[in-house]
């Protein structure tokens, strides 16, 4: 029954040579398979098992989503009650407190006002409390749009701790991981044997370890910061499957799974801590997790009863990760193809996210969304070819989006939204012609433009000298550019960066003189991996 699976795993493994994984099928209240694949650790050669403790970064907000509704269910609020009050003498700062709160239910959904919080933490490690007075803040009129923000969970973690008087992790432990008999999850650092991270280098190719991720909140964060296994999520899945299995009254349970903020003009959007979201067919529940080394996604589909837990321990597997999920569960529903022909009609171009920078080309024949630039997609076959399903909808077939119904917008403002996290894409531009490589050119001297990162466009002005030196200066200051290759109209090279508030990188120019221009990308690795960012570069 799952040889499709395991040979879809196999295909995945090889090409995309991730480390390890491990998995659990689900059926109601049975793990049905559960397998482990590949390494653990590269450097040890410990392999991979379904019970290995790895880390689930934001596959912990169901589970902060699930202490809040047990709060709530407990009579300490109600959902769209102000938040802040709740914190006291800490507060989220926003400027539209008075005719716009922000409310508990706004933080569960991404509809608080906040940013994607990238580069913009206090520096340094807080406690909770003391990080969310610090940190948490608006940017734009809470309720106005869904833009995914680790600040928001932040604050949810110190309304746990307020209204229960324990700390998450305490509360975790007792009203969640305890009586599900998840014993091998925790929130924090876990002391025994666990998976290491690592990420596979588009620079060199090859596979690097990862030190343990360190969150700027003590002991750890609620947007990411508990270590599971593939099991342990099994159980967690199963109670919402379920009715609850004692940690929540079944209402609450299916109230979690209703879509309580939309995206826009799309059918899905937020649950209470989960994804709401379509595959298959079907409604999908889900919750995905990236950074520090591991890819994360535990999914099910309510009215079928069936999940699956997914456990990666390399960075940037969104491929892998929709492409083997997705067969999970349609392995599990033992469904047939609703394909039918090819989409008619999409407006080609640039797309870009409302978060993380993610950006798109749209191509229309045949038509497909090709990711393959951001802080999230580190594969290298990232086209997902756009398909009309039979009864109505469109699915991604391959690359980041496989799998998943995909909602596309028209108009004057044309969209896409889907997949496993909300993300929204919007058109931004025609995508830009090719120009051949200009290997007569003179690379030698001032070039000024920008990197795109994850945070904000990045000023940066490359000097090449004659005598095969080369200079970088940013807002933070001027360095040298270190194994320096400047020839046949290509420039490669590499500088360290220190970014405020975000951390030390070693940042790898791949420069290419196109049009007039150097164009091409600068691969940002840290702690945290690897980042491939577009760099445009004019002479100056």
């Amino acid at each position: 029954m799952y040889a499709q699976l395991e040979d879809t795993i196999g295909e995945q493994l090889e090409r995309t040579r991730l480390t390890g994984l491990t998995i659990a099928l689900i059926r109601r209240d049975e793990v049905v398979w559960a397998k482990g694949y590949g390494l653990a650790d590269l450097a040890s050669g410990a392999t991979m098992e379904p019970d290995t403790v790895c880390g689930i970064m934001s596959v912990t907000k169901p589970i902060v989503g699930t202490a809040v509704t047990q709060l709530r269910d407990a009579g300490m609020f109600a959902l769209d009650d102000p938040v802040n009050p709740y914190l006291t003498p800490v507060s989220i700062k926003n400027q539209w407190e008075a005719e716009s709160p922000v409310t508990i239910r706004q933080l569960l959904t991404h509809t608080a006002g906040m940013p994607v919080n990238i580069g913009l933490d206090p520096p340094g490690r807080h406690e909770l409390a003391e990080y969310v007075d610090l940190a948490a803040k608006t940017s734009w009129r809470p309720g106005s749009a869904m833009v995914y923000a680790n600040w928001g969970y932040a604050a949810l973690g110190l309304l746990i701790e307020r209204c229960s008087g324990r700390s998450v992790g305490e509360y975790f432990r007792d009203e969640i991981l305890a009586p599900l008999g998840m014993d091998k999850t925790i929130y924090g650092q876990p002391e025994g044997p666990h998976a290491n991270g690592h990420f596979v280098s588009l620079v060199d190719r090859t596979v690097h370890a990862l030190p343990m991720d360190e969150w700027p909140v003590i002991p750890t964060s609620p947007a990411g910061g508990c270590w599971s296994t593939a099991m342990d999520l099994a159980e967690f899945l199963q109670a919402h499957i379920g009715d609850g299995t004692g940690i929540l009254a079944p209402d609450s349970v299916r109230e979690m799974q209703e879509v309580s903020a939309r995206q826009g003009a799309a059918p899905d959007g937020m649950g209470l801590g989960f994804r709401v979201t379509r595959s298959n067919g079907r409604e999908l529940v889900c919750h995905g997790g990236d950074g520090g080394g591991f890819t994360a996604f535990a999914g099910f589909h309510p009215e079928d009863g069936v999940g699956v837990a997914l456990l990666i321990n390399t960075a940037g597997m969104q491929v892998a990760r929709s492409v083997i999920a997705n067969t999970a569960l349609e392995v599990l529903l033992d469904s047939t193809s609703r394909k039918g022909v090819a989409v008619q009609g999409i407006r080609p171009g640039l797309y870009r996210t409302n978060f993380w920078d993610v950006v798109a080309e749209v191509e229309d024949d045949p038509p497909a969304i090709d990711v393959s630039e951001g802080l999230v997609v580190l594969d290298e076959v990232c086209e997902s070819r756009l398909v009309a399903l039979e009864g109505g909808g469109v699915e991604g077939e391959g690359g980041m989006f496989h799998g998943f119904e995909v909602t596309l917008t028209g108009g004057d403002e044309p969209g896409i939204s889907g997949g496993v996290y909300p993300f929204a894409f919007t058109r931004v531009g025609d995508i830009p012609e090719v120009e051949p490589i200009d290997e007569n050119a003179d690379l030698s001297g001032a070039w000024s433009g920008t990197v795109q990162t994850p945070m904000a466009p990045l000023a940066i002005t490359l000097t090449i000298g004659e005598a095969n030196t080369a200079t970088v200066t940013t807002p933070f200051g001027t360095t040298d550019v270190l194994n320096l290759g400047a020839h046949s109209g290509k420039m490669v090279g590499e500088f360290p960066l220190s970014f405020p508030g975000v951390g030390d990188f070693t940042n790898f120019l791949r420069l290419e003189a196109r049009g007039g221009r150097l164009t091409g990308m600068t691969h940002a690795r840290s702690q945290f991996g690897e980042n491939a960012m577009r760099t445009e570069l004019a002479r100056v």
